[in-house]
């Protein structure tokens, strides 16, 4: 936008949740991934279907994570404040606690998570009282997106996957998000053909490359060597459109994709 400072993206985590799925039909995925709905109060993506996520806080750099994590802790310091941050927002949003050991029914999830959204350093407390650590290890890098310069509100995500370790029933909050859902791939991106609910060029062009991977143990080795890039779109107006040019695209600058990625929307990215 003409006259507008470009901000400094916030370095901010998703997770993408993965859960296996029984009765799986001939070319069908055998497994779902979990969606919330963001509120439509969200300066940001009002109404949208994203996996859970958020920015990184000041809490998620405390120098005593390093002594809690001991051997898990990891060498780059970015990316353990990144991973801390995502399982730190799963919670909060979608009630999934992602640690080791995993923590029985007998935990009050309820409480906790209440504390946690109200201040983030309360995590590490329960953390510290509950006997268990955050297993960073467990997630799998996917993709790191950049938000595109020409938005007011900018964000350097990057998303992991995740298997489901937790027994307890995904929630939403009804504070971020006010609706959950689990999807195939391809029944998130039929969804979205229809308009039954929407999703941003991020989440899309995610889903269309989960829908590649059919078996859930094949898309987790994957994961594991996937060589991470970062990501960041191009917007163009034309009349009264927008036009999201992603990566893949002949006219972004970065043509390192055989794919083409083409994102078109009234609705502003």
């Amino acid at each position: 936008v003409r006259g507008r400072t470009m901000s400094t993206p916030k370095l901010a985590a998703t997770i993408i949740v993965l859960k296996t799925r029984k009765n799986v039909l001939k070319g069908e995925s055998n497994y779902k991934v979990l969606m919330v709905k963001r509120s439509n109060k969200s300066r940001f993506m009002p109404g949208a279907h994203v996996f859970p996520g958020g920015i990184c806080e000041d809490s998620d750099t405390n120098q005593n994570w390093s002594s809690i994590l001991q051997h898990r802790s990891i060498n780059n310091a970015k990316q353990q404040v990144i991973r801390l941050a995502a399982i730190r927002e799963l919670f909060e949003e979608a009630n999934i606690l992602i640690t080791e050991p995993v923590l029985e029914l007998d935990f009050d999830h309820a409480k906790w998570r209440q504390l946690v959204q109200k201040d983030s350093s309360q995590f590490l407390k329960l953390c510290i009282e509950n006997n268990c650590v955050p297993d960073i290890s467990s997630l799998y890098p996917w993709s790191n997106w950049i938000t595109p310069v020409q938005e007011k509100w900018r964000y350097d995500t990057y998303f992991f996957l995740a298997t489901l370790n937790n027994r307890l029933e995904a929630k939403h909050d009804e504070i971020e998000t006010t609706g959950l859902d689990w999807f195939t791939p391809e029944q998130a991106l039929n969804s979205f053909v229809e308009k039954k609910i929407f999703l941003p060029p991020p989440t899309w062009l995610t889903l269309i490359q989960l829908n590649e991977y059919k078996n859930i143990e094949h898309l987790v080795e994957t994961s594991k060597s996937r060589v991470i890039s970062p990501i960041e779109p191009i917007i163009r107006h034309e009349e009264s459109k927008m036009m999201v040019i992603l990566p893949g695209d002949n006219e972004h600058p970065t043509k390192n994709s055989n794919q083409k990625y083409f994102f078109e929307e009234e609705e502003s990215y």
